[in-house]
């Protein structure tokens, strides 16, 4: 069997618990299962620290199979070991990605994955989705947002979606990324290698690239991107972009108080 989680990862973990309100009684929680070193670690350490709940969960597991032929099933003995049923959901996501678009693959994978685990989780009765991002997960992720699409904003620990009354729990949020690799090194099971094509071409993988180069350069760098994931920190940014009839009402008040001279410009 695997070995105990260290004392930092389990404080770590329990403070996203307690802080977020990630579990609750009598949830049922669908872990996001790649079969990579994150999905197995948040595995093995939600079945660690459930008998230290004082209230009964239950974990289940689904694996979204892509198509891109990677095979799950060397890890539904280690699954089994940790009392995890795995659910294996068989999806075209590697086909639409192979057609002609506009839009970013990484992105459209996303968003048809986001699907395929939303209907897999009403259909097993769960109420919650665990996913494993971790802190460096995070911290690219507001990046990415800033970088190309021009918004500050990033993973949430908590999201909830409205339609389906399911809820996003990301329990390794407060992790580094090199946490989780040492801790997935000792477990019984070997993580499975991405077999997405773009994975290592990816606009993630750049960010991950950046972020690792400045923080060579100046340490301070990941601390201070990880601080300015809270809301509440000092932000100083233009105000919001008017509507077509403020701006007009602006430009008339401008024009009375300048003499009307705005022709000349």
């Amino acid at each position: 069997m695997s070995t105990p989680l260290s004392q930092p990862i389990v404080k770590k973990i329990w403070r996203a618990l307690a802080e977020f309100s990630l579990l609750e009684p009598d949830d049922k929680v669908l872990i996001g299962y790649s079969g990579g070193k994150d999905s197995m670690f948040l595995a093995y350490a939600l079945s660690q620290l459930k008998p230290h709940l004082r209230f009964p969960i239950q974990l289940v597991a689904a694996h979204i199979d892509l198509g891109f032929g990677l095979d799950i099933s060397p890890h539904k003995p280690f699954l089994n070991e940790l009392g995890i049923h795995l659910e294996i959901v068989p999806t075209q996501i590697s086909k639409i990605l192979a057609q002609p678009s506009r839009q970013n693959p990484c992105s459209r994978c996303a968003y048809f994955r986001r699907g395929a685990l939303k209907k897999i989780a009403l259909e097993l009765g769960c109420n919650k989705i665990a996913l494993a991002h971790h802190n460096d997960d995070a911290v690219e992720t507001l990046l990415l947002s800033l970088f190309y699409s021009g918004q500050l904003k990033t993973l949430a620990p908590k999201t909830v979606w409205d339609e389906s009354n399911l809820t996003i729990i990301r329990p390794l949020c407060y992790l580094r990324e090199y946490y989780v690799n040492r801790a997935a090194r000792d477990l019984s099971c070997t993580p499975l290698h991405n077999p997405c094509p773009h994975a290592e071409t990816s606009k993630r993988a750049e960010i991950k690239a950046l972020v690792r180069n400045m923080t060579y350069k100046n340490p301070t760098v990941y601390s201070n991107l990880a601080s300015s994931l809270r809301s509440g920190r000092p932000i100083d940014l233009w105000p919001a972009v008017p509507t077509k009839k403020e701006l007009e009402e602006r430009f008339r008040k401008f024009a009375a108080k300048s003499g009307d001279h705005t022709e000349d410009l």
